[in-house]
């Protein structure tokens, strides 16, 4: 899959309406998730979380790249320090969120704490 790169003001970028679909950018990337140690339940779980989280009004594309660019989608990515020396866990690699390093096939309602 080729990338083109922008940068700069919000008009240099293609409108929207030109992304691909989120469906189509998930599968695009479901092979790099599950080179990671992902099961197929925990790349559907990635999917169920993205859905819902954008219900809180943030797009799933971005949810999901933030993910990627983040994680590779590794439910079980380690958990580095940010410049504070504060951790930051998870999909997302956020300070104070919740990480599993190393785990896999962990429930979406309510993984045992790390």
């Amino acid at each position: 899959m080729g990338f083109t790169w922008y940068s700069g003001p919000a008009s240099s970028f293609p409108p929207m309406s030109t992304w691909k679909d989120f469906e189509t950018i998930f599968n695009l990337n479901k092979a790099e998730m599950l080179q990671t140690g992902d099961s197929g339940e925990d790349v559907g779980r990635i999917w169920n979380a993205v859905l819902e989280a954008a219900k809180l009004g943030v797009e799933e594309r971005v949810i999901f790249c933030i993910i990627m660019q983040e994680s590779t989608g590794n439910v079980g990515v380690g958990t580095p320090n940010d410049m504070d020396n504060n951790p930051t866990g998870g999909l997302m690699q956020a300070e104070e969120s919740p990480a599993f390093p190393g785990q896999h096939n962990l429930s979406q309602v309510c993984p045992p704490p790390e």
